[in-house]
Parts: structure tokens; sequence; C-alpha cells
């Protein structure tokens, strides 16, 4: 082994080492990490039995709606096993994407254009009494990110505030070049909403809660 290699390998024990140690000074961000990695598996498995199940309920319905001299009613009723089977598979395909490693990638992209179509689908998406409104810091600012995962981000954000509104009242999404950080960039939501219990905190990043 010559001498940089062993070098290498004794910075790579170290961080090794400095990772557990943390781990062990963090014992509650750790069992979260394993309380999610268990759902996560729970969720997978589920999503994919009913997947099954949905399946072969899907193609009965299809088979049922082409036998010859089938009434019309019975027709009907098939049409709508049809719809509710795809619905449920639209659902479990969601439940799905909680558990799944994609490929992400990150390219240059503007914020302001992200930010500009996420508001677009929100305005079209709530309820009238919301004001939706953008205020961005425009100029050549660009990011690297996955545009898939900043959009359904911003858009969960969105959704979330407008549940938290349900009188009505003002959703802002707004992006920032952070003072004396050039290299960063903040994208913040807010809303006018009564915010999120202090009990519920702890449990921001958990699926399903």
């Amino acid at each position: 082994m010559t001498p940089e290699n062993h070098h290498n390998l004794s910075l790579l024990i170290e961080k090794v080492k400095q990772s557990l140690e943390e781990d062990q000074q963090n014992p509650e961000q750790y069992l979260r990490m394993l309380r999610l990695a268990s759902v996560g598996g729970l969720v997978g498995g589920i999503a994919h039995s009913f997947n099954n199940i949905l399946g072969g309920i899907l193609g009965y319905a299809q088979l049922l709606k082409e036998e010859r001299g089938l009434p019309e009613d019975a027709y009907r009723q098939a049409g709508i096993i049809e719809k509710a089977a795809k619905r449920a598979s639209r659902l479990v395909g969601n439940l799905q994407l909680l558990t799944q490693k994609r490929l992400y990638q990150r390219q240059l992209v503007d914020p302001v254009v992200i930010v500009d179509e996420v508001a677009s689908i929100v305005e079209n998406a709530i309820s009238r009494h919301i004001e939706v409104r953008t205020s961005c810091q425009h100029g050549n600012t660009r990011i690297f990110g996955d545009v898939p995962s900043l959009c359904q981000a911003l858009l969960n954000l969105c959704l979330n505030a407008k549940e938290a509104m349900p009188e009505g009242g003002k959703l802002t999404i707004e992006t920032e070049v952070l003072a004396g950080v050039t290299s960063m960039l903040a994208i913040r939501v807010s809303d006018t909403g009564d915010g999120i219990p202090p009990e519920a905190l702890p449990h921001l990043f958990e699926p399903l809660y």
C-alpha cells in the first residue's frame, strides 16, 4: 500500500467513526431514520399486494364488459368497477413513489420559471378565496436541481397551505438570494393560515402522517 493510499484509508476510517459517533449523539434522529425506512418497506409491500389484487379486479371487469348479451345495467356496473379500480391503481402508484428510488437528473434551472409554473397550477387547483402571489428576484440566478422534485416539493407545500386556510387567505411563493451567501437561494412558501400545531412538528417528514 502506497503512503497516499494509506492516508486515504485513514481518512475514510476517521469519517466512518465520526458518522457513528454522530448517530450515537443524535439517537432521536437515528430512530426517526429507522422508522422512515420501516414505513417505506411496509408501504412498498402493501402497494405491491394491492396492485396484484387490483389487476385481477380490473381484468375481470374488462372481460365482463366484453360479454355478449350483457344486460345494460350489468355493463354500466362493470364500467363503474373498472373506473374505481383504475383510480385505486393510481393511488397505489402514488404510494409507491414514496418508496421507490429513481434517477434524479440535476441540471441548471431558473427558479423563477419553476415558481411561476407551480403558481399557475396552484391557482387552478385551489379555492378562488385564496389569493396566490409570487415574489421573485429576477436576474441570471440559476440553481442545480431535479425539476420534477422541486415542482413536487413546492406543490406539496402549497397544498398544505391550502388546507391551513379553509376560509381563504393569501399564499405567497418567493425566491431570495441569501444575503452574504451568493451561492445559495431560498425558496419560501408562506400563508396566512393558523400554522402547524407544535405537537405535529416532529412528524413533518414522516410519510402518511
